[in-house]
C-alpha cells in the first residue's frame, strides 16, 4: 500500500474511493477510460439504463441509454446548447415519440428535418419554437410581457427583460398603476409615476405603488424621493411640508416661498418678534 505524508492512500484501484480507498464505487457506475468512480466517489459514466452524479436515477422506460447529467452531452442539432438529464440517447427519425415511434411530438416543440422534436421515451421537447412557449411539452405560451415575446423553456423566465408596464421574472406583473415608463423587475417600484404621485415600497405590503404626494405641497407636487417640489402650501413648512408654521406668522414660512431658513416666518403678528415669531415683545412696547 503506498500512502503519502498523512498516511493516505496516493491512489486507490479500480472500483474503489475515499481517502483510505475503502468504499466501493456506486453501483451502476460503467467502467471507462478514466476507471469506474472518481476519488469522491462520482461516476465517470453509468451503466445503460441509469443516470446521474451516482448513476442512482433509472432512465425512463422504453429508454435503454439516457443523459448522464446537465450541461454535459452537446446536442448535435442546437450547436452551444446540451442536453437535459435523463434525455433518451435513442430517438425517433420522424417527429414522433413512444416504444415504436408512433405518438407526433408536442405541436409547439421546436422542429428538426427528418428528425424527433421530443424525447423518444417521454414525449418532452428538446426545446420550444422559436423560445416563445415553455414547460416540458412547451405547452405553455411566454407572457406578454416578455421583450419579443421569448422565455426561458424551464420556468418561462424572459430572456431579454420586461416590456415597459411589466415586471417579475416572467414579466406577468402589471407596474403600479400612475407608473410612467418601466418598473423594476424585481421589485415592481416604478422608474417614475404622474405627475401628483411618486415611486414607494410599501414595507408592510412588500409591494411598490405610486404613493399620493404629501397633501402640505404646493400645488400637489413632489420629486421622485417624495420630497415637495415647488415648496410648501401657505402655513406648512419642511422637506414634506408637513410640519405648521407658527400660529403667529404672518404669511409663509418654508423656505421654497421666503428664502430664509425652514420655518422662519417673514412677518410676525403683532406683540411677538424673533426668525420664529416665538418671543413677546418687552412689555413696555407698543411694538417690536
Amino acid at each position: 500500500v503506498v500512502t503519502n505524508e498523512r498516511s493516505e492512500c496516493q491512489a486507490c484501484n479500480n472500483g474503489f474511493y475515499g481517502l483510505m480507498c475503502e468504499h466501493s464505487c456506486p453501483t451502476n457506475c460503467a467502467d471507462s477510460a478514466e476507471g469506474i468512480c472518481t476519488r469522491g466517489g462520482k461516476c465517470y459514466e453509468c451503466k445503460d439504463g441509469w443516470y446521474g452524479q451516482d448513476c442512482t436515477s433509472e432512465c425512463p422506460t422504453g429508454c435503454p441509454s439516457c443523459v448522464m447529467m446537465d450541461n454535459v452531452t452537446a446536442d448535435k442539432d442546437v450547436p452551444g446548447d446540451f442536453l437535459p438529464a435523463g434525455f433518451c440517447n435513442v430517438q425517433c427519425k420522424t417527429n414522433t415519440w413512444g416504444p415504436t415511434c408512433d405518438k407526433p411530438c408536442p405541436e409547439n416543440c421546436k422542429g428538426y428535418k427528418r428528425k424527433a422534436s421530443c424525447a423518444k421515451d417521454t414525449g418532452i421537447c428538446k426545446m420550444c419554437q422559436d423560445n416563445k412557449w415553455f414547460g416540458p411539452n412547451c405547452d405553455h405560451t411566454c407572457s406578454e410581457g416578455c421583450v419579443d415575446g421569448r422565455c426561458e423553456r424551464a420556468h418561462g423566465k424572459c430572456e431579454h427583460g420586461c416590456k415597459p408596464g411589466f415586471w417579475g421574472d416572467k414579466c406577468a406583473e402589471a407596474c403600479p398603476e400612475k407608473t410612467v415608463g418601466a418598473c423594476d423587475r424585481e421589485t415592481g417600484l416604478p422608474e417614475a409615476c404622474k405627475e401628483g404621485s411618486y415611486p414607494k415600497m410599501n414595507l408592510t405590503a412588500d409591494s411598490a405603488q405610486c404613493e399620493t404626494c404629501p397633501i402640505g405641497c404646493k400645488n400637489g407636487k413632489c420629486h421622485k424621493d417624495g420630497t415637495c417640489s415647488e415648496g410648501c402650501k401657505l402655513g406648512r413648512f419642511g422637506r414634506y411640508c408637513v410640519y405648521i408654521c407658527p400660529v403667529t406668522c404672518i404669511g409663509a414660512c418654508d423656505a421654497a416661498a421666503t428664502g430664509y431658513q425652514d420655518g422662519e416666518c417673514t412677518k410676525c403678528a403683532d406683540g411677538f418678534r424673533g426668525k420664529f415669531c416665538n418671543k413677546p415683545c418687552h412689555k413696555m412696547c407698543s411694538e417690536c
